[in-house]
């Protein structure tokens, strides 16, 4: 009893309140003791990394070298840690090399990340066919480049910044009049019937007309599929390739506000050099003896011609150099703000461009500036919502306003036509350097109609024939829908994508005319031209000549389906089934070919697998059709299977000091074009009087079907109307 009396009373002392008190106190002096120790054995340290641009890089992850201490930065790129004293920072960022840095006694520090080429090959992500991709993991032939790329050539359209840029692409500038000096863009050469060879354009997921006009400061990638696996999924239309533009969208962190501007000077590549005005004539009278005709100059004559002793006369006006200049400006402005959230972000942009263009100014009794120029404002606004944490919205809306003007002439089906800058540069160097002077020296017009058949005085084409402006109004927007599923199965979302684009143009024409006056070189006369210039008028109003002033389109493009992306361990499998929709509407009136709306669906499907991403397969296939074709022959299965195999991740190659990434590939597929030959419905018979008279009228060749059409319907041809009334 006395034993476990004691006992018992030896544990209600140590449960006491003034006992539990004691204990807590020493604890909690022990604790307070070993953190001031600690604090005392660390050192603050702070400071930002970017990249080799002075980017900041948010969510870099940093650690002390040996120890599980670390943070990373926040969305400036900044950051606070506490370290022991000669610790070593161990920076690490997706597709930046690993960079270590001993502070020692430093409490700040600005670290800069260098890109790491083969780490950014594994991770960098591509825009594709209805979708992205990790470039790593493609096995069709695709190629890319950035806006920095872009950035470096700065021309006025970014179709011309692409010029060996991109292997595989073929670009054509045909023009440099201002406005219209877009390349015309091939994807390795010409793979389909008639005069269709280009390569569609996509721009974020929307088939679009063209990106010639769209500012280069907006666009992050341009893309383009080459081969039948990466085009397959466009089907009908994917022959001739597809160039898949991505635009800039905004990015976590505070606004940023970039501004791109330059000043550059344009000159022409090559003009034919016309010939003086002594070679000239010597050559003609040439020509004239070879024929065994009179000579149209004497020697008397040439030597006038050679010593310039009668300009009036006998001149040698060089009209080319008279009338263009060697350089003519360009300008080209952007300003941008972009930025974001967690839950918004944004990209703003607003850009002018100004191009003048070859020919000088002259004065004008009619008010015609003779300098041709075209101006361009870009507008485009980029916004992505995060609405929770399995819904996502996004609205990118991107709008042109151009205005284009040139001096101008008649309108007409010649290639020469003067309503054209091409066609008033070839007429000027057809104009013989000996054919009649700039001016009389009264300041009338000197023309002469036995030069040849049109052959006006380039002088006053330019300042009494005409002008034409161009104005062209554009809006492209873009909805696009992306929803997780992750409740039903994980990797699974819905996505839909709607592009609704409006284009409108207006092309007002106005003419005159002048006096042209021949000076007769051998006898002084000076009489009215017998020609067409024979008269002084001032602008007319707007000329039609059979001719549409205004033309505009309005074009939808719906994208509804599914994608699935999920890891098990090594296997790597992802899928994609959408419904897509296009309506193309014009207001082209009088043909009956081209005035209804051209429209186009079909379903769409990618399946794509691979092991550690070492080996891979994937399959694309579509079935889309179009109106352009008969009942029952619209629709079409379009499938490509491709392979591909990462060498250098085997073990015998892994640390070769050879090769440092190496990849075999290989692919088979059917794309198709569903616009050939010129034109629209050519299941459809047609008729031709075969240019020799009318219909019904006695020996007239009336031919049924279209010779030249592709397809193998019967031409009939009617010899004579011996066969009644028809």
């Amino acid at each position: 009893m006395d034993l476990l009396y004691n006992s018992k009373r030896t544990k209600a002392s140590v449960g006491t309140p003034n006992a539990l008190m004691k204990h807590f106190v020493l604890l909690f002096l022990f604790s307070v003791g070993f953190s001031l120790l600690a604090q005392a054995q660390t050192t603050a340290v702070s400071g930002t990394v970017t990249d080799s641009h002075k980017e900041p890089l948010p969510g870099v992850s940093i650690k002390v070298k040996g120890s599980e201490a670390g943070t990373s930065t926040d969305v400036d790129g900044k950051f606070n840690i506490r370290v022991p004293a000669n610790a070593v920072l161990v920076f690490s960022y997706v597709g930046f090399k690993p960079t270590e840095v001993k502070v020692g006694q430093r409490t700040t520090l600005s670290v800069v990340l260098q890109e790491d080429a083969t780490t950014l090959q594994e991770v960098e992500v591509v825009a594709i066919g209805y979708g992205n991709q990790k470039k790593s993991t493609l096995t069709g032939s695709v190629a890319t480049v950035s806006s920095a790329e872009i950035l470096k050539s700065p021309t006025a359209s970014p179709t011309n910044s692409l010029i060996g840029k991109l292997p595989g692409l073929q670009a054509t500038q045909t023009s440099g009049q201002p406005g219209a000096d877009a390349a015309s863009i091939k994807i390795r050469g010409v793979a389909t019937f008639d005069q269709n060879s280009e390569a569609i354009v996509v721009v974020d997921g929307i088939e679009r007309p063209s990106f010639a006009d769209v500012d280069p400061n907006e666009i992050e990638t341009v893309t383009i599929l080459k081969d039948a696996a990466s085009t397959a999924v466009y089907g009908i239309k994917g022959a001739n390739g597809v160039i898949v533009i991505t635009t800039k969208a905004g990015k976590l962190g505070k606004p940023r506000i970039n501004y791109t501007g330059n000043m550059g000077l344009q000159t022409y590549t090559g003009i034919p050099v016309g010939l003086n005005a002594h070679d000239n004539a010597f050559l003609l009278n040439e020509a004239y003896k070879n024929d065994g005709k009179p000579e149209p100059f004497t020697a008397e004559e040439l030597t006038k011609f050679a010593d310039g002793s009668d300009p009036l006369g006998y001149p040698n006006v060089q009209w080319f150099d008279y009338l263009t200049r060697k350089y003519y400006p360009q300008t080209n402005h952007n300003i941008s703000v972009s930025g974001g959230t967690k839950i918004a972000k944004y990209f703003v942009s607003v850009g002018y461009l100004f191009q003048d263009g070859i020919f000088k100014k002259f004065d004008s009794p009619y008010g015609i500036n003779t300098v041709p120029n075209y101006n361009r404002y870009n507008f485009r606004s980029n916004l992505d919502l995060n609405l929770n944490k399995n819904l996502t919205v996004g609205v990118k809306l991107g709008g042109r306003l151009d205005k284009r003007y040139q001096p101008s002439g008649l309108r007409s089906s010649s290639a020469f036509s003067y309503d054209t800058m091409e066609g008033m540069i070839s007429r000027i160097l057809q104009t013989p350097s000996f054919a009649f002077p700039v001016m009389l020296p009264d300041g009338r017009i000197a023309q002469n109609p036995d030069v040849g058949t049109n052959i006006w005085n380039p002088y006053a084409i330019l300042t009494r024939f005409g002008t034409r402006n161009d104005n062209k109004n554009t809006i492209e927007s873009t909805f696009n829908i992306n929803y997780k599923l992750d409740g039903i199965t994980k990797g699974l979302s819905f996505k839909a994508n709607f592009g609704y684009d409006a284009y409108y143009e207006n092309t007002a024409r106005r003419n005159s005319n002048w006096e042209a006056w021949v000076y007769n070189r051998r006898t002084g006369e000076i009489t009215l031209s017998t020609d067409t210039r024979n008269r002084n008028e001032p602008l007319s109003a707007i000329v039609t000549n059979n001719y549409d002033p205004i033309t505009g389109d309005i074009n939808s493009n719906t994208h509804v389906g599914f994608n699935y992306e999920r890891s098990f361990g090594n296997h790597n499998v992802s899928g994609l089934i959408l419904g897509t929709r296009q309506l193309l509407r014009t207001n082209t009136s009088g043909d009956i070919f081209a005035s209804p709306p051209r429209a186009s669906q079909g379903v769409v499907n990618r399946i794509t697998y691979n092991y550690s991403e070492k080996y891979f397969f994937e399959f694309n296939g579509s079935y889309n059709g179009s109106e352009n074709f008969m009942s029952g022959r619209q629709y079409g299965f379009f499938p490509a299977m491709s392979a591909g195999w990462t060498v250098t991740k085997e073990d015998f190659l892994r640390n070769s000091k050879v090769l440092s990434y190496l990849k075999i590939r290989g692919s088979y597929g059917k794309v198709g074009n569903d616009r050939v030959g010129g034109r629209r419905f050519l299941f459809l018979t047609s008729y031709d009087n075969g240019g020799t008279g009318s219909l019904g009228n006695p020996g007239n060749n009336v031919q049924f079907g279209s010779p030249s059409s592709p397809t193998s319907y019967p031409v009939l041809w009617l010899p004579d109307n011996n066969l009644g009334n028809i």
